[in-house]
């Protein structure tokens, strides 16, 4: 299932789902946050040439990346609207089939980040814990502006 999942709505998960992303998408939806799930972002090889940014010989011309969770401020109306910001949240670990794929792709979080998406790394066994959950809530919570910083 993938597609905007509005924060009050509980209980929205897929077969694909691993556990670590089940914990994120459910302490998001505890945060009141809007986000999507599966979210492909498409990046010209052109733009990340002219940023001087390497690319692989045999790449085409678009680069695809599957996002675990996308999240912005242009569909959540509780954070600070301006500047518009981005943010890819990644599972990582046991739980997760592409288990080392931010560590290994330098490229995707550059890519990323040239189009203005901040990469957030999550290693799955940190939202496995109640106390890592809220750890990890008040982080995100900081990096949306949904909270001022202590």
């Amino acid at each position: 299932m993938s597609g905007w999942r509005v924060g009050a709505r509980l209980g929205l998960v897929d077969s694909e789902d691993t556990l670590g992303q089940q914990k994120l998408y459910l302490l998001l939806q505890r945060m009141k946050v809007n986000f999507d799930t599966r979210k492909i972002i498409s990046v010209p090889t052109g733009l990340l040439l002219r940023k001087g940014i390497t690319v692989p010989g045999d790449a085409h011309w678009i680069l695809r990346f599957k996002l675990d969770v996308y999240v912005t401020t242009i569909k959540n109306p509780q954070m600070p609207a301006t500047p518009t910001r981005f943010w890819a949240l990644e599972v990582q670990g046991d739980s997760h089939s592409a288990n080392s794929r931010i560590e290994k792709d330098e490229l995707r979080t550059l890519a990323l980040e040239a189009v203005d998406i901040k990469t957030i790394p999550i290693p799955d066994r940190e939202l496995f814990s109640r106390k890592g959950r809220e750890a990890w809530r008040v982080r995100l919570a900081h990096e949306f502006g949904l909270e001022a910083p202590p």
